[in-house]
């Protein structure tokens, strides 16, 4: 279900194995930023779907590309739901995991 409550048509193929690697190193390094933030993810993203094939990607999250671009670039708001459609509709998967609390960063030793 994509983030205006439509069912999208589901992942945009990725054209090479190696493409959908690089985007996920891509964003899984603008993630681990000390300073990452959501604009920073949400340029990672928009410069993906540009890649990608911005029509592409904005009909699996069941909207038009004008609208999409507008939340990447900062234009409009970014909704969490269009995060998560986006990272799917390019074959990626977003995961957590345990990082140092800033108690333990700032302690040397």
């Amino acid at each position: 279900m994509n983030a205006a409550g439509k069912a999208g048509t589901g992942p945009v193929p990725a054209r090479t194995s190696d493409l959908a690697w690089q985007m996920a190193e891509h964003l899984d390094s603008r993630l681990r930023l000390r300073d990452c933030d959501e604009a920073g993810i949400a340029r990672a993203l928009l410069l993906m779907c540009e890649l990608h094939g911005m029509s592409r990607v904005a009909r699996a999250c069941g909207m038009n590309s004008d609208t999409l671009r507008r939340q990447l670039d900062g234009t409009r708001t970014l909704n969490f739901d269009t995060v998560l459609c986006v990272s799917r509709a390019l074959g990626l998967q977003l995961s957590a995991e345990v990082g140092a609390s800033p108690a333990d960063a700032a302690d040397p030793g």
